[in-house]
């Protein structure tokens, strides 16, 4: 987590895609917020859409940086017949859940770029640790009283 001077650490939560798709990361959900269809994504699906959105300001994203972080870095073997399976089934999920614009295209054989789509970072933010510290070592005044 990252720490700002205002006691406050955050973190990624999800990503906000268009107006109402939400790609919530853990756990790994889609949401249209307008509809409140709900979709649950696999681990791989899940770390799929994450990369794509977070490269989504990069001119193309290479099959290989794909393959090599989505799934080898994972144990997982992947060619370009396998990625381009999973970005179909991540295209029909995204549909599924109500998002009707098509998003993600294929370059060149080479790789993929996202299209001209609205994307944002939603980010939670808590008390870091050492203001928690503070509250949680706090003990109440004991009272012989109970209110």
């Amino acid at each position: 987590m990252t720490q700002n001077p205002r006691k406050l650490d955050h973190h990624l939560y999800g990503y906000c895609i268009g107006d109402n798709l939400e790609f919530r990361i853990s756990p790994a959900l889609l949401v249209n917020t307008l509809t409140g269809i709900s979709i649950r994504l696999r681990p791989t699906m899940a770390r799929l859409l994450s990369y794509i959105l977070n490269h989504s300001d990069e001119r193309m994203i290479e099959d290989e940086k794909i393959m090599r972080d989505v799934f080898e870095n994972y144990g997982l073997k992947c060619n370009k017949q396998r990625l381009w399976q999973a970005i179909n089934s991540l295209k029909k999920t995204l549909a599924k859940c109500g998002f009707s614009r098509f998003i993600i295209y294929r370059v060149n054989n080479n790789g993929f770029l996202i299209s001209n789509v609205r994307i944002g970072m939603l980010l939670c933010y808590a008390l870091n640790s050492s203001h928690l510290e503070m509250f949680e070592t706090a003990k109440p005044e004991k009272h012989d009283q109970q209110i």
